[in-house]
């Protein structure tokens, strides 16, 4: 395996398991070429995105009829808020790790912010990083109650972290 490779599959493992014990959609790869990479604000990465909000909300809509339709993928585009390096990882690990809406622990915090830390570091210093949540509030993309997500892309690569609650 070339280096590529091994960070892609790593990246694979640490996403799988913030997904496995924290409950959060995730998702990983590379960004399909024809969309452009990060021209139009990571509309590439809009795409996929979108495509894990629309699996969060079909799962959450079998459960309650009170969820919402899902943002549209201009909705999403509209709704990120640049996040700064620095801050994806930490952003990233409390998502993962804490329910907002139950104030539930979801998986260990340190064990998140491990696994977090080292995707930022995947992805590298140039990688561009977003949210849906910013100082004060914070838009919902599944239709349910909350959502939070942390997303990010080199360009090439992209993570994306999205856990979703609904009452």
């Amino acid at each position: 395996m070339t280096t590529a490779e091994e960070a892609q599959a790593e990246l694979g493992s640490l996403m799988g398991r913030l997904a496995r014990e924290s409950g959060a959609y995730v998702a990983h790869g590379r960004l399909r070429p024809e969309d452009g990479g990060l021209a139009a604000r990571g509309s590439s990465l809009v795409s996929e995105i979108y495509t894990l909000v629309y699996q969060a909300h079909e799962e959450w809509a079998r459960q309650d009829s009170y969820v919402q339709m899902p943002a549209s993928h201009v909705e999403i585009e509209a709704g990120l808020v640049a996040l700064a390096r620095h801050e994806a990882a930490a952003t990233m690990a409390r998502f993962a790790s804490e329910c907002p809406l139950w104030n539930v622990t979801l998986m260990d915090s340190s064990r998140a912010l491990r696994h977090t830390s080292r995707v930022v570091q995947i992805l590298g210093p140039d990688a561009q990083w977003w949210s849906n949540h910013d100082d004060l509030s914070s838009d919902s993309f599944t239709g349910c109650t909350v959502d939070s997500l942390v997303a990010g892309t080199d360009g090439t690569v992209f993570a994306v972290l999205l856990q979703s609650f609904s009452d």
